[in-house]
């Protein structure tokens, strides 16, 4: 049974412990703040479990509810955590707990699901983990489609109606596949449309995203279909290829903004420096370009990512160059070795690589 609590020691008239049952020892984690970290980078639900110290009830609880084996099962999908009602009442507070014991579901957002703090017995608690588990899925579906995301909202939403079928969960999720397949339909029209007037890089671009964030709905199958029979046609062919380039850039300029916005600078302008190097002709070079240029006033950073982008370049090379030796690939083994000389010619590692260079060439085998 819950008890109300006001959020202060009882007496100890108040409380008069029992002997208490041995209850199983969950993984709880150490704080609200650390599951939260836990739960988002793991996408799954947070379980919060508000106690009182030494009080009956909170030990009735634990000790009728926390041996259930479907509790111990469920529990394996949830970031657990215990926290003190009397020690952290302002985390108390702020969600409304009011008495204990009581359980909080968060979805795996941090978002605030559902507040547990009456009727307390095995089966309640376990249709509020159930419930839990599929909104924290719909929750998180619905955040990746609000980013852009749509293989993994539609892979959320998919999953959903596979393990819970005839919930309301479901039923949403029902709902925004509904929503996503009709844009994916609109654009493969779009793409279809593209293809008539021979606009090659608008229609592989989007027959592109089709493929891979609607790859699992009917738009994203058609969409592969269609690419394939475009394969043997050669502006179709480079279209694609420049397109996949271009958001091969653009992955890499988020990446470099992204450091720079965490205040990691020089690692930021190497990759400013490699979208210029790596992605001749694209827009995102232009923009990276300029970015590099406005971080490279400041010499001492400068010289530092310089050098910092020389020696990880030349490690790489030089070992992939070593495997290529290893395996007999002579002809592309002096390809990278040749890469470091044209980059970086003046430098103890073109050296090193022209040493490399003589030796593979002297030892080449010579044809019949």
């Amino acid at each position: 049974m819950a008890v109300l609590i006001a959020f202060a020691s009882p007496s100890s008239a108040e409380v008069k412990p029992p002997a208490r049952k041995p209850v199983p020892r969950f993984p709880w984690v150490a704080s609200l703040d650390a599951a939260k970290t836990t739960a988002r980078a793991a996408d799954v639900p947070v379980l919060v479990y508000f106690y009182f110290p030494n009080h009956a009830a909170c030990q009735n609880f634990e000790e009728a509810v926390f041996p259930d084996e479907k509790f111990q099962e469920l529990s394996a999908l949830f970031v657990m955590v215990r926290v003190d009602a009397v020690a952290h009442k302002d985390v108390a507070q702020a969600f409304q707990v009011q008495r204990c014991p009581a359980l909080v579901f968060l979805d795996s957002g941090g978002d605030k699901l559902y507040l547990l703090d009456s009727r307390m017995d095995t089966k309640r608690v376990l249709s509020y983990m159930g419930r839990s588990i599929l909104v924290s899925i719909y929750d998180a579906g619905k955040r990746a489609r609000a980013a852009g995301d749509i293989r993994t909202a539609t892979l959320e939403l998919l999953t959903l109606l596979a393990v819970g079928e005839g919930t309301p969960p479901a039923a949403w999720a029902r709902r925004d596949l509904r929503q996503i397949s009709a844009e994916g339909t609109k654009i493969l029209s779009q793409a279809k449309i593209a293809l008539d007037v021979k606009d090659y890089m608008k229609a592989m671009g989007l027959l592109d995203d089709l493929t891979y964030g609607y790859q699992f709905l009917k738009s994203g199958k058609e969409a592969r279909t269609l690419m394939d029979s475009l394969a043997s046609d050669p502006q179709a062919a480079a279209a694609l290829k420049e397109v996949r380039r271009r958001r091969d850039a653009d992955r890499l300029l988020r990446r470099a903004a992204k450091l720079e916005g965490e205040k990691k600078l020089e690692d930021a302008l190497i990759s400013y420096w490699d979208v210029t190097r790596d992605f001749p002709g694209t827009p995102a070079a232009q923009t990276a370009a300029d970015a590099a240029n406005r971080l490279a006033k400041d010499d001492v950073l400068a010289q530092g990512a310089a050098r910092t982008r020389m020696d990880r370049d030349c490690t790489q090379w030089t070992d992939l160059a070593r495997s290529f030796e290893l395996n007999g690939k002579r002809a592309e083994a002096v390809e990278f070795y040749q890469r470091i000389i044209s980059t970086y010619p003046d430098t103890p590692y073109a050296r090193k690589a022209r040493e490399a260079v003589d030796v593979l060439l002297k030892t080449a085998p010579r044809s019949k």
